[in-house]
């Protein structure tokens, strides 16, 4: 497996956050699987197979169902089969990020409601909010700032998506 350094493209507050939390999760972040911040992006073909055919027998019909955390599954389940994990820190998979607070609290709405799939299954532990803190090194003080809204942009709304 491995893991590659993703950039944001764009210019909003909101990008520029999120590029400090991938920036945090790189170097101040443990690639462990079961806290799925930093995700491998490149997986043996053989090992992926793997992962994916668990997670097929595992999660049965809710399977097709998975919206989030899609990726982390696949790579708990990969992580069980082999601890091999390289990091490439180099940025070099760039993508259009959120660009507004609106599509921040869309996505993440939608992120919490799809986790109620996993509530009965062998991965319901993934539904807990616990497992996503993280670890934070970079940034100056505004920087930070900036970096707990962002926080509690996603929060919020995941949480009330796992109330209503």
């Amino acid at each position: 497996m491995m893991i590659i350094g993703e950039r944001e493209l764009g210019e909003s507050v909101w990008v520029r956050a999120a590029q400090l939390d991938k920036d945090n999760i790189m170097y101040c972040n443990s690639p462990e699987a079961i806290k799925g911040f930093a995700l491998p992006r490149v997986f043996k073909r053989e090992l992926l197979t793997r992962a994916l055919g668990t997670l097929r027998v595992n999660l049965g019909e809710a399977f097709s169902q998975v919206i989030f955390p899609d990726h982390e599954l696949i790579y708990y389940e990969a992580s069980k089969l082999s601890s091999n994990v390289a990091i490439v820190r180099n940025e070099l998979i760039y993508h259009y990020g959120d660009f507004t607070l609106r599509e921040i609290v869309r996505k993440y709405y939608r992120y919490s409601r799809s986790l109620r799939v996993l509530r009965r299954t062998p991965y319901s532990f993934m539904t807990s909010i616990g497992r996503k803190r993280r670890n934070i090194c970079k940034g100056r003080i505004h920087d930070r700032i900036a970096l707990y809204t962002l926080y509690l942009a996603r929060g919020i709304p995941f949480l009330l998506g796992e109330l209503l």
